[in-house]
């Protein structure tokens, strides 16, 4: 129903697209760099655009489920490279209860 009311105004409808990022169990640091961003974020999020029926998500939401709010530097890489080729307008951190210094240590990461 929202499908067909936003194009009935001339609009198409906005994602907001949660991946929470896969883990290479340390094997992130031995696999190619554009082997485990795909593994790790880009190949996830892909799909998740590809079954909405969509090219782009308005936001990517990064999900962190750590007690810590951090992810590997590749998430980091693949969250950027996704900006860059236009899957997402805009990324977003998800985690229940993060630390000022962690939040800072995420936005220097994310600068794009």
């Amino acid at each position: 129903l929202l499908a067909e009311a936003s194009a009935s105004w001339g609009a198409s409808p906005r994602y907001c697209v949660r991946v929470s990022p896969r883990r290479t169990l340390g094997l992130g640091y031995l696999i190619s760099g554009e082997r485990v961003r795909r593994w790790a974020l880009l190949g996830p999020l892909e799909a998740a655009l590809e079954q909405l029926g969509v090219d782009i998500a308005e936001v990517l939401v990064l999900e962190c489920r750590d007690r810590r709010l951090r992810f590997p530097p590749w998430v980091y890489d693949a969250a950027a490279e996704a900006f860059r080729q236009g899957l997402c307008n805009k990324i977003v951190v998800s985690h229940p209860a993060p630390e000022a210094s962690q939040v800072q240590d995420v936005r220097e990461q994310l600068r794009l």
